[in-house]
């Protein structure tokens, strides 16, 4: 999701040479591109009572896009800055504080308010497992029941986040071939394990892409295939179509879109509204309004309470991860 770091806009990609530290101006479009397919999906499911299903359906493509772009975006991290601890450290302080924040938002909110919408089981100390499984994100790989809704890929990407460094470190001696080799073996194995989690390590295999060539005009064309998505066919065929259509469309993109400077900030705040929106929409849900009219305004409610997480929560706690690696940094120095 939204996961990977906001990154500053630079000059288009065209050259085929591998650079770590080339960083991706379309990276803030395809982000909030997905933040508001995940939020319609999600909205025509509650506020729309799932109709139409074709556009339920489609814009799970949002999804798709946040974690094939968390899957690019961390295997170039990790061949920018090779410091697995220092990587690690980050990735913690930028997940957790939000999230188990968050969790404990919706648990209250939903003993005192929305009831009927708590996962949680009625049993307390199955009720306390649940809990904790949630907090430690990771099980969330493992079929736990996610709390929030939209925190299942939070479980995958942190297990990414966990297994991907040592297969990065291992395969640098290695060809490029042999590389895209072992992450292209990878991809599959976890498509057929776990379905579409395997967008993570095709993430990867997209980054190199992007170094090896840029998109041709025409793969955009590719990215229909998400309506593939709409048709009565096999779960399998559904997901690898909407594979397609994700990298196509990031191929294309990352190193050509250019977010508005208006829309920047939805960019920063978008790992914030991926776990706030879904409390937005339930509070609309219960005024009963028309669609067309809570939609806009669950939208607005939800950016502003992703707005204010991520000035209270999220911020803070990335500035205190930068703090606490510089001022590690100095005593190793020292």
């Amino acid at each position: 999701m939204a996961l990977a770091v906001r990154l500053p806009a630079e000059d288009s990609l065209q050259c085929v040479k591998p650079n770590p530290f080339r960083r991706l101006p379309g990276a803030d479009g395809i982000r909030v591109l997905a933040l508001g397919a995940v939020f319609l999906n999600h909205s025509i499911y509650v506020l729309g009572e799932g109709q139409p299903q074709v556009a339920v359906e489609c814009f799970r493509l949002g999804t798709d896009l946040f974690m094939i772009l968390s899957g690019c975006l961390i295997h170039r991290s990790l061949r920018s800055k090779p410091d697995y601890r220092a990587y690690l450290i980050r990735r913690f302080f930028r997940i957790y504080p939000v999230f188990i924040f968050m969790l404990l938002s919706y648990i209250g909110v939903f003993y005192q308010f929305l009831p009927h919408r708590s996962k949680l089981p009625p049993e307390p100390a199955a009720a306390v497992r649940m809990v904790i499984e949630n907090l430690a994100i990771i099980p969330l790989a493992f079929n736990v029941t996610p709390i929030i809704a939209a925190s299942w890929t939070l479980g995958f990407i942190c297990l990414f986040y966990v297994l991907a460094p040592p297969v990065v470190y291992a395969l640098k001696p290695c060809s490029r071939s042999v590389r895209l080799l072992v992450w292209a073996s990878i991809t599959i194995l976890t498509f057929f394990v776990s379905g579409r989690a395997a967008l993570l390590p095709l993430g990867v295999i997209l980054s190199k892409v992007i170094d090896i060539a840029a998109a041709p005009s025409w793969i955009i064309l590719f990215s229909t295939m998400v309506l593939v998505r709409a048709f009565h066919v096999d779960l399998q065929i559904r997901n690898i179509c909407s594979a397609v259509a994700a990298f196509s469309f990031c191929w294309w993109a990352l190193p050509q879109l250019r977010l508005p400077v208006r829309l920047e900030a939805l960019s920063r705040i978008s790992y914030s509204f991926y776990l706030t929106h879904g409390l937005a929409i339930l509070a609309l849900g219960l005024t009963h309004l028309p669609f067309l009219i809570a939609t806009p305004l669950a939208f607005v409610l939800a950016v502003a309470a992703a707005t204010v997480v991520f000035r209270l929560v999220e911020k803070p706690f990335l500035d205190f991860s930068e703090r606490l690696l510089h001022g590690s940094g100095r005593r190793t120095r020292g």
